[in-house]
């Protein structure tokens, strides 16, 4: 059979560049990257005993690191935080949609499961730690592998720009209109 013009053509749509298996790659960078912030973050430079007791459980952590469970609670939370980005793939960027997702991001973060899986990687791996600090560090982490995940997510998926900029001498004719211009605005100045 042949195509006619007024026969749909299939075609394909545009795939995007970072996906779901993509982030989970990432998931340990992503939650790694998180707890280090937190030796660089201005807020925990403060010279108070949370933010001290925050820095104390995150070197413990730092030393767990490697740890497959720690592997595995970072998979499991960017895949939940992937499911949060859904309000963003495929639509536009508008302030509805932004909100919506900021909205359910802190819906997540505030759930008791989340914390619960928290404090069962932190038991499981017998870190000693308060209740405060261990909140303050999984909000942090977060919002940091929350970030970073939509930093991925977003420059991944930009159209590569490149701007064709190439220098060109002005013609005599342009210089001497520049220059004109240039003393007009000058001489009614004074």
């Amino acid at each position: 059979m042949e195509n006619t013009p007024h026969q749909l053509q299939e075609c394909s749509i545009p795939q995007r560049a970072f996906r779901k298996a993509d982030a989970s790659v990432l998931a340990m960078d992503f939650f790694e990257a998180a707890i280090n912030n937190i030796f660089e973050d201005d807020l925990f430079k403060l010279k108070t005993p949370l933010t001290s007791s925050v820095i104390h459980l995150s070197r413990r952590v730092m030393l767990h690191i490697k740890d497959e469970k720690f592997g595995k609670f970072a998979a499991e939370t960017v895949e939940q935080l992937w499911s949060i980005t859904k309000n963003i793939r495929g639509t536009t960027f508008s302030d509805k949609v932004k909100s919506e997702m900021w909205h359910d991001f802190h819906k997540y973060r505030s759930m008791d499961k989340t914390l619960r899986r928290w404090q069962k990687l932190l038991n499981e791996v017998d870190i000693q730690r308060e209740a405060e600090e261990e909140v303050f560090i999984l909000q942090h982490a977060l919002e940091k592998i929350f970030s970073s995940l939509l930093a991925t997510l977003l420059e991944s998926d930009m159209p590569a720009t490149t701007l064709d900029v190439t220098p060109e001498a002005m013609t005599q004719t342009e210089d001497q209109a520049l220059r004109y211009c240039a003393g007009y605005v000058q001489y009614h100045i004074n």
